[in-house]
Parts: structure tokens; sequence; C-alpha cells
């Protein structure tokens, strides 16, 4: 593990949680990974009414309670349900919190230093491309939601569909209007029975004309799709359910839940995230994975008969070319 180093810039978390979801494990376990590297960090975590009661109710969450700053209690609409209520906080956090900031989602595990943050040259705020790819075009589902909802075609082969999950904010008079109509515009789309948040991120940021930075790649590296930043990465982030690589990084959460905190085999995952990623993990290109997360691919492989065609048909071509190698031998 690389040595502890000082980090001028505060840590922001979201969480709404409850006793069914292990959202607050997650953050348990990003902020045990963050402390390793950066005993002295400032970390806020925004949290609804209910969640901060967890924390004054419960004493097991004493030594979480421990390695964060500030637990900030955020109003929000009483009649909005967990996950709106998460996304409410999460698209009003500029305007909620003081100074510059990293805002960093709870399925992370800060897997090195991030003090490099600190040295970085950015203007107003900064993401990293989602999936990473550069291209919003290159972002079928993401672009698909954007014309769906905002009526906006997306042609510009320059425009990055970012990820919201880590965004390094400052604090001047561009990023809090930017983040007041970033949260109008998901209002938009909550209204539209949509709840997700980067689609209106995606057209706040052209509207504004395209201000969001690109952060380096290491301080968000996701799924699948982060091979290129792996051996560097400061920032894992383990999102979604098909995640292959990292299913043992995911059952961090229920380990933390089942121990009441930190036990010994979550410190290992935790401390050495880079060496746990599953034993069937395998490298495809973009284009490939976009295929096999597509939905005629997967209803092939959810209609039986189907399936069993295609299966037969993959051996028989296996085994002719089996024999066909054997011949030129």
């Amino acid at each position: 593990m690389e040595p502890t180093t000082n980090l001028r810039t505060q840590i922001v978390y979201v969480l709404v949680s409850t006793s069914d979801d292990v959202y607050l494990e997650q953050l348990w376990g990003s902020v045990y990974s963050l402390r390793q590297f950066h005993p002295e960090a400032r970390i806020v975590v925004l949290l609804d009414g209910p969640t901060k009661r967890r924390f004054e109710n419960d004493d097991k969450l004493q030594p979480l309670c421990c390695m964060i700053s500030e637990l900030k209690e955020v109003e929000v609409p009483e009649n909005y349900n967990n996950v709106l209520r998460s996304r409410d906080i999460k698209t009003r956090v500029r305007n909620i919190v003081d100074g510059d900031f990293l805002f960093v989602d709870t399925d992370t595990v800060i897997a090195a230093p991030i003090d490099g943050i600190d040295k970085l040259n950015i203007n107003n705020l900064a993401m990293v491309a989602d999936l990473h790819r550069q291209q919003a075009t290159d972002n079928l589902w993401g672009i698909s939601w954007v014309k769906s909802l905002f009526g906006m075609d997306v042609n510009d082969s320059n425009a990055t569909y970012f990820n919201s999950g880590i965004a390094y904010v400052r604090d001047n008079p561009l990023t809090r209007e930017f983040y007041e109509k970033w949260h109008e515009n998901w209002l938009h789309t909550v209204n539209e029975g949509v709840y997700i948040d980067q689609p209106a991120l995606f057209y706040t940021n052209s509207t504004f004309g395209g201000v969001i930075e690109k952060l380096p790649d290491i301080y968000n590296c996701m799924g699948v799709f982060s091979a290129y930043f792996w051996s560097q990465a400061r920032i894992i982030h383990y999102f979604g359910n098909k995640n292959l690589p990292f299913r043992m990084l995911k059952a961090i959460p229920n380990q933390i839940q089942e121990a009441h905190g930190i036990s010994g085999n979550v410190k290992d995952l935790l401390l050495n995230p880079k060496n746990h990623l599953s034993v069937h993990t395998c490298f495809c290109s973009y284009y490939e994975w976009v295929f096999l997360n597509g939905y005629v691919f997967q209803f092939c492989m959810r209609t039986k008969w189907i399936h069993w065609c295609i299966t037969k048909v993959n051996k028989w071509m296996i085994k002719r070319r089996v024999k066909t190698e054997k011949r030129w031998k």
C-alpha cells in the first residue's frame, strides 16, 4: 500500500439508506479505504432525516461515525422515495456544501492516494466520461435517454456523456448556477417518470456550452471498461449488476453488514482491491460488450429454444473447425 499523504480537497458523499439496503455499508467500505491513505482528509456525508437518525440511534455505527468529519442533514420532499431523495441531494450538492470538493459515490473503493486531485488545473468542474467512452455518440443508452427526455439529437462527435459518480467541483458562481440548472432539469426527468440524473447532466452541460472538463480516468475506473487504467487506478467504481470483474468487491457491503463492521476478509479486499478480480475475467471490445448486453442477444439467451439452437450450432462449428485445422497440420 502506498504511503499516506495530505489531501486538501474535502470529500463529499450522499447517503440515503435503510436497514433493508447496503448503501450505508458501501459508504463504510469507501470511507475506510479513503482513511487508509488520507487520515487527515475532511469527509462530509450529506443525508436525509431518517438516515441521520440511524446514525444517532445505532451504537454499532460509531466506528463509521469516527471516520466522518461531518454528518449534514438535508431537507428533501417527504413524498420522495429513497432513490429520489438520494438524487435530489446529489444534484444540489454544490449549493449545500461550501468550498471546492470531490464528490464520490458510495459504491467505490479508494485504491491509492488521491491527493493528485489537489494539483489538477480545473477551472469549474470535471468528471470522467461514462464507461470511459470519450464520445457521447458511443454511449447509445445515454443519448437515447437524452433524446427521449429532452428531444435533443446528439450528433456532435466532440460531446461527452459524463458519469456523475465522481465529480471535482470548484466553488464559484458558474458551478453553483450549473447545479441549479442540473437539479431543475433532473426534476423535469422525474416528472417524466425517469429518476436517473445523467441525461439531465448531459443536457445541462450542453446548454452551458460544455463547461464540464475531463477528469483523469484513474479517478473513476468503471467496470469492464477500465482495463487500460487499472494499474494506475485511484478510485474503483464497482457499480452495476453485470460488472463481472468486480464481483468480489461488490460482496464487500454484505460482508460489512453481516459483521457489523470491517472484518479481516473485508480489510484485505479494501486494502488490495486490484488483486481481487473475478477468476472468470476476460477482455472484450466495447462493441462486443454492446452486443452481449443488447436486447437481441439477451432475448436469444432467455428464449430456451433459441438458446438451445445457438449452443448446438456453436458446438458444431467448433468441432468442424478443429477437424479442419487437424487436416492442415
